[in-house]
């Protein structure tokens, strides 16, 4: 059963990961890191390293310190923890949305 949910945190989303899941998850892809905006966007993350996520990306790949798309090949991307949890974690640091199974 897949469950949506809007207070989520780094730890579960590595746990996922562990286990095999891949985790959708929600952020805010416009405007500067340290205020980032929008109505929000959803990517898949496939994986984890000890700096960052290995993402899909639909729309491409978002330079995450200005929220500016810089292309359009989203596949397998590494979005470093300092710039994408400061968008997916705006709230706090269990304030993440995302989509678990």
């Amino acid at each position: 059963t897949a469950l949506m949910a809007t207070e989520r945190n780094h730890s579960l989303v590595k746990k996922q990961i562990d286990a095999g899941k891949p985790v959708p998850a929600g952020f805010l892809h416009h405007g500067n890191v340290k205020a980032p905006q929008g109505g929000g966007h959803y990517l898949c993350i496939i994986g984890y390293d000890s700096q960052g996520y290995w993402v899909h990306d639909p729309w491409g790949e978002c330079d995450l310190t200005t929220g500016v798309y810089k292309s359009t090949d989203g596949k397998k991307l590494h979005y470093k923890f300092a710039t994408f949890e400061p968008r997916w974690l705006v709230e706090g640091q269990t304030s993440g949305w995302c989509i678990t199974v």
